[in-house]
């Protein structure tokens, strides 16, 4: 099942956005974080805060809110939270949808 994406979040198409948010994200996740190592790719994105989606191996996903520091974080920072599959990310997109609107 593919992310099912709605307002305030959505895909990334455009490869020089999707460029610059997974640059940012390479600098935030520092070594004592729980996705360093991790591979994850930047793919989505929500439009009310700094939260990116973050599609990682295995069919997991990520939700990362971006600090816009040029350091990297600790182990908190910043803030994430893993879903196991990209319906447990569908619910947590639709509830933020719901009190978007």
């Amino acid at each position: 099942m593919p992310v099912i994406y709605r307002d305030p979040w959505w895909e990334i198409d455009d490869s020089d956005h999707r460029d610059g948010l997974q640059r940012q994200y390479g600098r935030e996740i520092g070594a004592e974080h729980i996705l360093w190592g991790a591979g994850g790719v930047v793919v989505g994105k929500c439009d009310s805060n700094d939260d990116v989606l973050v599609a990682l191996p295995e069919g997991r996903l990520a939700i990362v809110h971006l600090t816009w520091t040029s350091n990297p974080g600790g182990a908190t920072w910043p803030t994430t939270t893993i879903y196991d599959s990209a319906a447990a990310i569908s619910a947590a997109i639709a509830e933020d949808h719901a009190s978007y609107q």
